[in-house]
């Protein structure tokens, strides 16, 4: 069995002279049939042994850091060697083989590589898994349940002392969202659908807060009334700023979501009336801020414009 310094497969290991022939008929159909499928089969087969070979005697982030040092090899070994069009086939055989034939074994661990911060770990695993849509698919939803629970227990945690220091629970979300943003923009390079994941997961968190009682837009406005007993101008206070206006474009976010979810499809007037009648007893939102969380909503995808109408949303998420 090998361990887990196994090298690269040998096939891809030839003298000069292979080297030289590899070139000269790479160009060719000869390239594909004679030498193309042989390659791509022979380090499919490698693979496929040694990567279940070395899950055997490694844990995950030791295995992920071999696989990320055989893709970088094979990849360097394409680029100089060969044509590039077989760039793409390798690499479809190399997710294969490395990520998606062992993507039970990584979603059982995926889970305590977010609770221990492993960022680079995460990192590796998404590198190797771009391009497989069922990793994408699983570990997004995989990041968005972790999330959203870690949230939903951590917030329940502070509730009865929050409900009388509205700071604790916006500080807290505060604190939950840039942990999470952070692991987002390090480990999946703020991928799009990791980005809405993350969203998704903050939005169930607000809305699981509000169905408990504790209003955030509630929250919101108490906390900003007791700033500004503190202080003369609203300007003065980068605390004011920094926590309050995150906590309100997450929660005008949220409940535009829980709107257009109930009701499918809206007019744009009414969805901004909806949300004013909303948060209004608290503190009314500025129509440009509303807005502009619609705009990012359709970015994210949650809902969509009229083809025909382009002031009617139907929601979509």
């Amino acid at each position: 069995m090998p361990t887990k310094d196994s090298t690269a497969p040998t096939f891809q290991k030839k003298d000069d002279s292979r080297k030289v022939v590899i070139r000269s008929v790479k160009n060719t159909a000869i390239y594909k049939q004679e030498f193309e499928i042989e390659f791509l089969g022979q380090t499919k087969a490698w693979y496929e042994r040694h990567s279940a070979q070395l899950l055997e005697v490694a844990d995950v982030p030791e295995y992920l850091m071999k696989a990320e040092g055989w893709m970088t090899a094979e990849i360097d070994r394409c680029d100089r060697l060969m044509d590039k069009s077989t760039l793409d086939p390798l690499q479809l055989c190399l997710n294969q083989s490395l990520i998606t034939d062992h993507l039970d074994i990584f979603r059982a661990q995926f889970e305590g590589l977010l609770a221990n911060d492993k960022k680079d770990d995460l990192r590796r695993l998404y590198t190797l898994s771009l391009g497989t849509p069922d990793a994408e698919l699983h570990f997004t939803t995989d990041l968005k349940k972790y999330i959203s629970t870690y949230g939903v227990e951590k917030i329940n945690g502070i509730a009865d002392d929050a409900k009388d220091d509205p700071k604790m629970y916006l500080t807290s979300i505060i604190q939950i969202y840039n942990q999470f943003t952070s692991v987002v923009q390090t480990s999946f390079k703020n991928d799009k659908a990791y980005v809405e994941a993350l969203d998704k997961a903050f939005q169930e968190i607000i809305n699981a807060n509000d169905r408990h009682g504790k209003k955030t837009h509630e929250l919101v406005a108490k906390y900003a009334d007791t700033i500004l007993k503190k202080t003369n101008r609203i300007g003065d206070s980068c605390e004011l700023d920094d926590n309050i206006e995150s906590v309100k474009e997450l929660n005008l976010e949220a409940i535009i979501v829980r709107i257009m979810k109930a009701r499918k499809e809206m007019r744009h007037q009414q969805l901004v009336s909806d949300v004013v009648g909303v948060v209004k007893k608290r503190f009314k939102p500025e129509i440009s801020h509303i807005k502009r969380s619609i705009d990012v909503l359709i970015e994210k995808g949650y809902i969509k414009r009229d083809a025909n109408e382009r002031d009617l949303y139907k929601y979509l998420a």
